[in-house]
């Protein structure tokens, strides 16, 4: 659903629900038998400033549940709770500029039976991630465009035994890139591409720690 209530601000909404059903046939795999529910929401609202100036924000609420046909104490529910915030802006013509930061938190847990019998819900473990996004684009002469960005991201979890949250780990991504690219015809028909871009990355991961990737690429053609 979508609604506009001014030229300059308009507003989303989006519920979806869907539930799969994983059934094993053979008989030593029907203790993992097990129905999956996810219920979410998605609304989104943008604030235009001008021709050159918008601000986004896009939250999301979901509750995703498994429930095993045949040991219910293995159920789980996992919920998360995003917030998603972004501006662009455009000072000129050819140069754009944009930031972005994600907040997601999420808990995992089951639902336990207290002492007199009820079941409650218990929270196993949680995590906060924030993720910030950081680019500046400029076209030189409308041909080539060179865009640069910085991304940072970093991960907590916890994890809580009777109330109590103790630290799981710690990590954190960070990246730098550059690039410039092109696609224009000339006169006679003959179209050129090309893309250079470098990339450098450092990480927790031992995988992604201090990692430098160079990409380059050049096309021609010519129509006849």
């Amino acid at each position: 659903m979508e609604y506009t209530p001014r030229n300059d601000i308009s507003t989303s909404l989006t519920v979806k629900m869907r539930e799969d059903n994983l059934i094993y046939i053979r008989t030593t795999r029907t203790g993992d038998n097990k129905t999956s529910q996810t219920y979410s929401v998605h609304p989104s609202i943008t604030k235009r400033f001008g021709s050159r100036v918008s601000v986004t924000q896009k939250y999301r609420l979901s509750a995703d549940y498994t429930f095993y046909t045949y040991d219910s104490d293995a159920n789980f529910l996992i919920r998360n709770f995003v917030i998603d915030t972004s501006l662009d802006w455009s000072p000129i013509d050819r140069l754009k500029l944009g930031g972005t930061h994600e907040y997601r938190a999420q808990d995992e847990g089951s639902y336990v039976e207290d002492a007199l019998g009820v079941e409650r819900y218990g929270t196993s473990s949680e995590r906060h991630n924030h993720r910030l996004s950081l680019s500046v684009g400029y076209a030189f002469f409308g041909i080539i465009d060179v865009e640069a960005r910085q991304v940072l991201s970093t991960q907590t979890k916890w994890k809580i035994d009777d109330g109590e949250k103790d630290l799981a780990w710690e990590k954190f991504d960070t990246t730098l890139s550059g690039k410039a690219s092109a696609d224009h015809t000339l006169a006679d028909g003959t179209t050129i591409k090309f893309s250079f871009g470098r990339t450098y990355r450092d990480a927790t991961n031992i995988l992604d720690r201090q990692r430098e990737i160079w990409d380059i690429s050049v096309d021609a053609s010519k129509t006849f």
